[in-house]
């Protein structure tokens, strides 16, 4: 496998901008055939219809075909003519010839050949002399397979535990070198401060509604009814809804009346907020076990022009 080279300013460039996406994903892909092939940039007329299908693909309401994108990027200076075909314009400036690739490949293959030669015992086998194969052995094939993107270094080396102890250490214990286990990255396991197990607090404890201080009771009772019980980080939500409903003058022993209500009528029940608005209109209707909210009465004090004064309801 080898790799097509393009500029990280390839996307923004004029010649690309004007010949648009579909443009684009064209010479992006002739450009991998001759990678591919070692063409040296040549794609042969034939072969153009096969790297891309733009079948059922409009533009304004006009098909798009292979042939008038290429004609676009031989306009624009992207492909050239050639004898039976096309030349991907500067491909060998980005890109190693086929000729270079394939002499890198031999090199390679040589050298692996030798290596292979060098580190065989009398039987054919290889002998283990500490160093991974696939460091020594370096690229398989030479530039045409370089990675775009470097390998990691340092190469992340897993951890090996001490069959002594129970120490976790990235460094290898080789009998040969004692001092090496003198070494010690970390903290031994047995030093490790234990965490204290999670205990699931169960609602139908009360200790489990102290959370919501004066509010403790109307939980309970709204979780004995409905069965439902504050999510995640609800707490300070559930408390909020309680004092609205206090505010509203609904009591504790409303809340069953509410739930019930709100079941018959196949009402979401999710917190203490979700019986507000029913729980207000039974109060209204004198349907709750609490007095109906008392109309709050205003009066004001009128003064006569003999010095006289009387209260008045408004």
């Amino acid at each position: 496998m080898s790799w097509a080279k393009f500029d990280d300013q390839y996307t923004d460039h004029p010649k690309i901008v004007y010949v648009g996406p579909l443009g684009l994903a064209l010479h992006v892909a002739a450009t991998c055939y001759c990678a591919r092939y070692l063409t040296d940039g040549f794609v042969p007329s034939a072969m153009m219809n096969r790297l891309l299908c733009f079948d059922g693909i409009n533009v304004d309401s006009n098909a798009v075909t292979t042939k008038l994108l290429t004609d676009k990027l031989v306009e624009v200076g992207l492909f050239e003519l050639s004898d039976g075909g096309y030349m991907v314009h500067d491909y060998l400036k980005y890109n190693p010839s086929g000729a270079q690739v394939k002499a890198e490949r031999e090199a390679n293959a040589a050298r692996q050949k030798e290596w292979q030669a060098n580190h065989r015992d009398g039987k054919g086998k290889f002998t283990n002399n500490g160093v991974s194969n696939n460091i020594s052995n370096g690229v398989s094939n030479g530039v045409s397979n370089i990675r775009p993107v470097p390998v990691p270094v340092p190469v992340p080396v897993p951890l090996i535990k001490d069959k002594d102890s129970e120490i976790e250490n990235p460094i290898s214990l080789d009998d040969n070198f004692p001092e090496q286990k003198k070494v010690v990255i970390g903290m031994d396991k047995k030093d490790k401060p234990q965490k204290e197990p999670k205990v699931k607090k169960n609602p139908s404890d009360p200790d489990y509604w102290k959370f919501l201080g004066k509010n403790q009771q109307s939980g309970i009772v709204f979780y004995n009814v409905s069965n439902v019980e504050p999510i995640g980080r609800e707490y300070s939500k559930w408390n909020k809804g309680f004092n609205e409903l206090e505010e509203a003058g609904i009591t504790v022993d409303d809340i069953p009346m509410i739930v019930e209500k709100m079941r018959k009528e196949r009402l979401t029940i999710n917190a203490p907020q979700s019986l507000l608005a029913i729980g207000r209109d039974m109060k209204s209707r004198g349907l709750l076990h609490s007095a109906p909210m008392p109309h709050e009465k205003k009066s004001i004090k009128v003064t006569y022009s003999d010095g006289g004064t009387e209260e008045r309801e408004v």
